[in-house]
């Protein structure tokens, strides 16, 4: 069976390719990876190279002998099947040896590619031309000797044997076929086994658990196969795989028991390894299925106890790499519990904090580490009980320094990634207290400079300035040149500059103030120690870019304290490092701060000019700066002076003058503005406007600009100068639309020119006002506003066009008494323009539209003034009809039957039309219109009064005698007395009505004077009382209009 046993060999290098995916556990670092075995790790053979040299020679000996009786000999039946199968394992064999050796040449082409600078070992193949040929010729002859002879009685091992070859070449799907052929129609072969084996390889590798747990069923039937063994043991893997736990288990068993019965030949290797491998696999076995008491009592009974601590140790392992770290932490503990003093104990403590770790459990894992540091420490017990085992006390530290170095590196890195948060916080409070442990464990360690560092960042992140602090300081004093160095140095200068701060707070800080601007202060002790960091951070480094500001700094720090020859001291440093540098200039900026401190503008504008003057301090920007501090003092001075003396007038001239010398100046505008505002609030309005043209023209782009233009508009209007202010107010518009008083200054001006009666601009303000400020209420009757400027420009279409536009499509924000008003207006625009027919309908529209808007509810307000305007519009006509009728009998003589009928006609077509009249008046006072209700009011006893004197002056017959006459006429008197008594009433209502609505027009005036005509001694002498607005009492008015025509 050498032949199977090693065909075997060369299939599994081909299809063993490791442990499918859903066997292996991720890779964990220094924990060993498990990896089910192949065909390829039992079955191993190896040659020297002599062998193989021999081998080679005997082979192509007998290639040659064979090719020979092949070619020459002509033999026949099953002896040419036999020479030819012995002839293509000779092929194959030939290609194993040459495979092997291209494999070797491509193996050392690659590594000196790969280490040669510049070449590409990734595009590299190995060249397998020339064994590919034997492999090929190998599976030629097979395939014949299948084909040509099927009854040969070892056709089943040439189909063995091509299968194999296909293998190697790598036609794995092929070579299955040939496999599954030779299993299904040779039942009785020896290579059945193999066979059976080889397909449950390959469904194996392709994830394909139930199919190759099937083959290794059927392999397993064969016990006396060489591979019975593996066979089980890859059927328990199978059964691993489908999740049968208790199969597995068992199988797994079995195949330890049959390795330990020595069955398994003289290959005593091969049995060491599965039953070594099988015990492994259990370990595995027994954790996933739960089962650590079975697998105890099991490896107990099989008196291998020291694999127990061992299964242990890998079943804890295997725990953390499937994630099951509860359970590791269990085992890890079980461990300790069994052998405390165990060499290995710190490192199964280790395993327990990395465990936590995983968990994500800050809390447990600082207790573990604290624990680890405890019970592995230099003087614990366990150090004591270990002390000839170095190694094992040097480990312990390790895993002490390790854990407290990377807990404390992880959390603040962690604790950087949330940036803020309790999780934050709490993660830089664990990250913390390592960092104190460590160090207080490790002062002087390898990574003592670095965690120092770290630290210190971590306790400035939490604010713990005073801590950090001293950690920076410790770094530069660790090493003045390391990596971190420069920026501790300066860092503590941070922290000490925040520490200050706090003291700041808390009241320790004695700083300058009026009552000690010269007195010597003392320092605090953070003051003194940022002052040692400052001077530290400028010894050591004196040629670092910030030096300059580091001793600025410190100058600085003296000169807050009024130590001055201190400051001064430093502040000549720096000027003399650089003349034109930033410090140098800021260094004599502190200077006349002094004088700003002190409120001496007149020294602090002298000598800032003297600065200027000096070409050998500062650049250009220095210069400029100096002749700022000159401008502003001179300008500091006029306002200080004014606080003096509050003289308006001196400070505004003052000002002015500011701006003759300092034209150019950033506060030329300012002290522009001031004056400006002097002037008005002393009343010289002519000087306030002048300095506002000022800063007008010369500023267009100050900030107090468009405020000028406001306030130069509103000068012109308290001057009644109104067309000049609406100029400027339109300019601050246009300017700038959106400045707080643009938009009224933009209405103020459209009502100016609508004053002066410049209706072209006012409508183009009104449109530009609308257009900018839609939101502003007052946008909303602007249409109307726009309407009655056309109309008053004569423009009665514009007009009519614009109030149709409001009233047909009214803006957001109107309302229905604007609408109405509209309304109203249009329909008088069409009358205007002749549109009579038109106006007629649209007043028809109008009345049905508000009668609509009655019985909805819509809010109105003083629609009603229309609509009754409208009415009253409407009742003119009946109204004009009534008064023409006369009664004035017939025209010429007529029969006194005839005459009675004509006058009879008369006096019922006027009383007919009086009614009519009296029913439009007595609808429109009813709506309670105000105007128009009086107005109705006065029409109506017009009416009344027109029908008493047409009674009165009616035709007298002619057939009446003189008796008769006089008679007549005394019953028509009584009837016009009637009439002029409801003319008096309602006169008397109209004035009622004039009382309630305040409305003191024409109609007033004539009821009051018609009423004073007729009624005499109850209505004396009333036009003189008009200017009184109680004259009449509302309370007298008894009856209404209504009442009288009952």
């Amino acid at each position: 069976m050498k032949r199977i046993s090693l065909v075997s060999t060369m299939l599994a290098l081909t299809l063993g390719v490791g442990a499918p995916g859903f066997a292996q556990d991720d890779d964990r670092s220094k924990k060993e990876e498990r990896r089910v075995l192949k065909l390829s790790d039992v079955d191993t053979q190896t040659k020297s190279e002599a062998y193989r040299q021999l081998a080679r020679e005997k082979r192509h000996e007998s290639m040659k002998f064979l090719k020979d009786i092949l070619t020459n000999r002509a033999p026949q039946g099953t002896q040419k099947a036999e020479m030819m199968l012995r002839l293509a394992e000779l092929y194959f064999e030939e290609f194993r040896d040459i495979r092997l050796d291209e494999e070797r040449n491509f193996q050392a082409q690659f590594d000196q590619c790969f280490n040669t600078p510049g070449c590409n070992s990734e595009t590299m193949k190995p060249n397998y031309a020339v064994s590919d040929k034997w492999a090929s010729q190998a599976i030629k002859l097979y395939r014949r000797i299948i084909s040509d002879y099927p009854a040969y009685q070892r056709a089943d091992q040439a189909t063995f044997f091509l299968a194999s070859s296909l293998a190697e070449v790598g036609e794995r799907d092929e070579a299955i076929e040939n496999y599954k052929s030779l299993v299904r129609e040779y039942q009785d072969s020896l290579y059945r086994a193999d066979s059976f084996v080889q397909i449950g390889e390959y469904y194996f590798d392709e994830n394909n658990a139930y199919k190759a747990l099937n083959a290794y069923q059927q392999a397993t039937r064969y016990r006396d196969s060489p591979q019975y063994a593996f066979a089980s043991y890859k059927l328990a893997w199978c059964y691993y795989n489908v999740g049968e736990m208790g199969q597995a288990i068992q199988t797994m068993k079995g195949v330890v028991q049959f390795s330990m019965t020595g069955n398994e030949g003289t290959d005593e290797q091969k049995r060491v390894m599965l039953q070594e491998e099988a015990l492994k696999d259990l370990v595995r076995f027994f954790a996933d299925a739960g089962s650590m008491d079975e697998a105890e009592a099991y490896f107990t009974k099989l008196g291998r106890e020291e694999l127990i601590q061992k299964m242990m140790k890998r079943l804890a392992s295997m725990y953390f790499e499937q994630g099951k770290f509860e359970e590791s932490i269990r085992t890890y503990r079980r461990l300790i519990g069994q052998n405390p003093q165990s060499p290995d104990a710190p490192e199964y403590q280790n395993e327990i904090i990395q465990a936590y770790q995983k968990m994500g459990l800050k809390g447990e894992t600082e207790q573990e580490i604290e624990k680890l540091r405890r019970n592995y420490g230099k003087t614990s017990a366990w150090a004591k009980a270990n002390s000839a085992n170095q190694d094992a006390i040097k480990d312990a530290r390790g895993f002490l320094e390790k854990n407290l170095r990377s807990v404390a590196v992880n959390y603040h890195k962690e604790a950087r990634k949330l940036g803020t948060g309790s999780r934050a916080i709490e993660a830089y409070e664990f990250a913390g207290r390592a960092y104190a442990v460590y160090l207080d464990e490790f002062p002087d360690g390898k990574y003592a400079y670095q965690m120092r560092y770290e630290y210190g960042e971590l306790l400035y992140k939490l604010k713990r300035y005073d801590e950090s602090y001293e950690q920076y300081m410790a770094v530069v004093k660790i090493d003045a040149k390391g990596k971190e160095s420069v920026f501790c140095a300066r860092s503590a200068v941070y922290a000490a500059a925040e520490m200050v701060k706090g003291e700041k707070a808390a009241g320790k800080i004695v700083s300058g103030n009026k009552k000690n601007k010269s007195e010597q202060l003392p320092l605090s002790d953070w003051e003194t120690k940022r002052l040692t960091a400052l001077d530290q951070f400028s010894t050591l480094y004196p040629d670092h870019k910030d030096t300059k500001g580091m001793i600025y700094e410190a100058g600085y720090l003296y000169y807050d304290k009024n130590r001055f020859k201190d400051a001064s001291d430093r502040f000549r440093t720096v000027i003399g490092m650089d003349p034109r540098s930033k410090q140098a200039m800021q260094a004599a900026e502190l200077i006349i701060d002094s004088f700003v401190l002190v409120e001496d503008y007149t020294n602090l504008k002298d000598v800032s000019k003297a600065f200027y003057d000096q070409e050998s301090l500062g650049n250009a920007a220095f210069k400029k700066s100096m002749y700022k501090y000159y401008e502003n003092a001179s300008a500091q001075l006029i306002s200080t002076t004014y606080e003096q003396d509050k003289d308006a007038i001196k400070a505004a001239d003052a000002y002015m003058a500011f701006f003759a010398e300092f034209p150019k100046s950033k506060k030329a505008d300012i002290a522009l503005n001031n004056a400006a505002a002097y002037y008005n609030q002393e009343g010289k309005v002519a000087k306030s406007m002048e300095a506002r043209s000022a800063l007008i023209e010369n500023f267009p782009s100050s900030k107090y600009y468009k405020d000028q233009l406001a306030f130069i508009g509103y000068d012109y209007e308290t001057i009644a100068d109104f067309g000049t202010s609406a100029m400027w107010y339109e300019k601050l518009y246009t300017t700038d639309a959106d400045h707080e008083k643009a938009k009224d200054a933009l209405y103020s001006a459209a009502l100016f020119r609508q004053a002066q009666g410049d209706n072209a601009k006012a409508i183009e303000n009104y449109q530009k006002f609308r257009a900018s400020y839609a939101d502003d209420d007052r946008s909303v009757g602007i249409p109307i506003d726009i309407a009655k400027l056309y109309a008053e420009s004569g423009d009665s279409q514009k007009a009519a066009d614009q109030y149709y536009q409001f009233f047909t499509n009214p803006p957001a924000g109107s309302n229905a008494d604007q609408v109405y008003f509209a309304r109203l207006e249009y329909g008088l625009a069409l009358e205007k323009m002749g549109n009579q027919k038109q106006a007629d309908k649209h007043w028809a529209a109008t009345l049905e539209s508000y009668s609509k808007d009655l019985e909805a509810g819509t809010e109105m307000k003083i629609a009603v003034a229309f609509i009754a305007q409208i009415k009253f519009k409407q009742a003119d006509d009946t109204f004009t009809q009534y008064m023409a009728l006369k009664i004035s009998g017939p025209g010429r003589k007529m029969s006194e039957k005839r005459t009675n009928t004509v006058l009879k006609d008369q006096l019922v077509s006027k009383a007919k039309a009086l009614g009519e009249v009296e029913a439009k008046y007595i609808e429109i006072v009813k709506m309670g219109a105000g105007e128009w209700g009086l107005a109705a009011l006065v029409q109506a006893g017009k009416a009344y009064e027109d029908m008493a004197n047409s009674l009165v002056n009616s035709f007298i017959p002619s057939y009446l005698t003189e008796d008769q006459v006089d008679l007549y006429k005394m019953g028509l008197e009584d009837k016009a007395y009637v009439q002029t008594e409801k003319a008096v009433n309602t006169y008397a209502q109209a004035l009622g009505e004039a009382y309630k609505y305040n409305v003191y027009d024409d109609n007033t005036a004539f009821a009051t004077r018609r009423l004073g005509e007729l009624r005499p001694e109850d209505f004396p002498v009333l036009i003189e009382e008009l200017d009184l607005p109680r004259f009449t009492a509302r309370s007298s008015v008894q009856r209404s209009f209504i009442d009288a025509s009952e």
